[in-house]
């Protein structure tokens, strides 16, 4: 599949440097040269934003560590997403050896170790784990087999993927798939459509110009059956193209969709009405019924559309037949984003071009939330800086006068529960994201002390992707979820709803219950860059899993209602009225 347009930039160099600095050691070859390579992705990645130009002028050497060798390298994987040094070290390297170097845990020389002992690819690795046989290669204890086998499990769900990674999959396979000949529509389909954590299988609808044939169904063209295949091969995942004729579109992507269950709950209706679905379409009898939007198939089973994200709930089909279907939240509903990053701290993009990439989205407002200082791996911003911020977000927001440039921070939680800011840095803020970054390791109640404390502090609006989940690199760091609903309903702060495709975080249930409870919630992208924002698009799908509306969501209200949350926050910590639960 071809790369998007501006998928190389700064951040690519920083990963394709330490690719090369790990092949060196898995190879033993160049070793010497692997620190440097290091040394140079992490000054890259502090200056992600300003490489591209660097390059181009040919300044790349104004980096630390980047000489003229390290600038050519640069200029190619800019240009190709990899240079030739890159190119001869993987081809040294088996494919599955080089996934081992993705899992959490194991370095080049373990990788290397590994190799050494026969085991070239991620599945042997968790059969030697499970067996108890690590253990007998030096350095390999049952302590590391245990993490190993974690590693493993959460690097991937079982044969699918995490439906981040599916739903970017899908978009990429539409979009590639509509620009096939005799492809006139695309829908991504399946457990995608209906915002199912993992997914198995992709499915795509295509819409397909001519006749139908005898079944009803068109054939699929051959250029884009060679597109699912190339996708499917790349992605280690089935990809399953269900070919639609126009009039019979809507009745395909239904059956498509699924899931069996609601499928079947929809039989009763279809056998008093004489009718059948199939993979074809809707039909009467040898008649195909005209059905080209999914709303008329169920029309003709006397029926409204129900939402795809709601169609795994076993009740789904009555309550639409009650016309009790919820008002989910939809994109237009949105009017601002409250947590985005910049080339400030760990963005890849500068200040001004994430302003426009909003306003061009049509938000009111929206939150510029760098790093604070003890989370250096992000560069993060110490007082100094933050104020000169500060002073960088007044300038540009005097030429955007559409959009509300919020001054923000995603404030670390530090272990005693404390934020990582000064009090003179809180009170200059408008908005304060609170989010843990370390000692995941700790026990449920540790961290809800940890997070309430946070909560107390007067600044805090919200808690950013509260349980700390990455999808296929960390599991949620042990928490009392119910607990972490009550603090902060009495405290009067929000909980985030982390839209980021490896977040997803609070889950679809958490958010669900926090809004039955009376939670104020916040659905943000946590965006790196202008494409970042559009994660706010897969968060949407997961807010409407959990049924929600946009009641729930604070940014779906006006900027007034945002600054009134901020400020009962600081009134409320002002009072005394929260007392920390001892």
């Amino acid at each position: 599949m071809a790369p998007e347009e501006g998928a190389y930039d700064g951040r690519t160099v920083a990963e394709r440097f330490r690719e090369i600095a790990d092949l060196m050691e898995l190879l033993d070859h160049d070793v010497r040269k692997a620190p440097a390579y290091r040394r140079a992705a992490a000054a890259v990645e502090r200056r992600a934003a300003e490489l591209p130009e660097l390059v181009r002028a040919g300044r790349a050497t104004e980096i630390p560590g980047v000489g003229p060798a390290l600038a050519r390298k640069a200029a190619d994987i800019l240009a190709t997403g990899t240079c030739d040094l890159l190119e001869r070290l993987r081809a040294q390297v088996p494919e599955g050896v080089r996934r081992m170097l993705e899992l959490r845990g194991l370095g080049p020389r373990s990788v290397a170790a590994l190799w050494r002992a026969g085991i070239d690819e991620p599945e042997a690795l968790a059969e030697a784990a499970a067996g108890g046989r690590l253990r007998a290669l030096p350095g390999f204890g049952p302590q590391k087999e245990r993490a190993l086998l974690e590693a493993l499990r959460l690097a991937r769900p079982g044969s699918g993927l995490w439906l981040g990674e599916a739903w970017t999959l899908g978009r990429r396979l539409a979009a590639l798939l509509g620009e096939a000949e005799g492809v006139l529509r695309v829908e991504v389909a399946g457990a995608v459509r209906r915002a199912a954590e993992q997914v198995e299988r992709l499915d795509l609808v295509l819409g397909l110009a001519g006749s139908a044939a005898g079944d009803g169904r068109p054939d699929v063209p051959e250029p884009a059956r060679r597109i699912a295949e190339e996708a499917a091969a790349a992605a280690g995942i089935p990809v399953r193209l269900h070919p639609a004729c126009e009039t019979a579109f809507g009745a395909v992507l239904l059956a498509a969709t699924g899931d069996e269950a609601h499928l079947a709950a929809l039989e009763p209706r279809l056998r008093a009405r004489g009718l059948e679905l199939d993979a074809g379409g809707l039909r009467r009898g040898t008649e195909l019924l005209a059905t080209p939007e999914e709303a008329d198939a169920y029309a003709a089973l006397g029926l409204p559309w129900i939402p795809a994200e709601l169609r795994e709930r076993p009740d789904v089909v009555e309550s639409a037949a009650r016309g009790a279907l919820p008002r989910l939240i939809e994109a237009g509903d949105l009017q601002g984003d409250l947590h985005v990053h910049t080339a400030w701290s760990d963005g890849r993009a500068s200040l001004e071009a994430m302003a426009e990439a909003a306003e061009a989205r049509g938000y009111r407002y929206v939150a510029i939330t760098d790093h604070s200082p003890s989370l250096r791996i992000a560069n993060g911003l110490d007082t100094a800086r933050l104020k000169a911020q500060w002073e960088e977000i007044a300038r540009i927001q005097a030429r955007h006068p559409a959009i509300r440039l919020l001054r923000g921070s995603e404030v670390d939680v530090l272990a005693d529960g404390r934020l990582d800011h000064d009090q003179e840095a809180l009170a200059g803020l408008e908005w304060v994201n609170a989010s843990v970054h370390s000692r995941f390791s700790r026990d449920a109640s540790e961290q809800n002390r940890r997070l309430r404390r946070a909560m107390e502090e007067p600044a805090t609006c919200a808690v950013a992707h509260p349980g700390g989940r990455r999808l296929g690199l960390r599991a949620p760091y042990a928490l009392d979820a119910e607990r972490l609903i009550e603090d902060a309903l009495e405290l009067g702060v929000a909980l985030e709803v982390n839209a980021s495709p490896e977040r997803l975080d609070l889950t679809w249930e958490q958010a669900a219950a926090a809004h039955r409870a009376g939670v104020t919630l916040v659905l943000s992208s946590d965006a790196h860059s202008p494409e970042g924002l559009g994660a706010l698009e897969l968060g949407i799908r997961w807010a409407r899993r959990a049924g929600l509306g946009p009641e729930a969501f604070l940014n779906a209200q006006p900027l007034e209602a945002v600054l009134e949350h901020a400020a009962r926050r600081r009134r409320g910590g002002a009072d005394g009225a929260v007392r920390a639960r001892v």
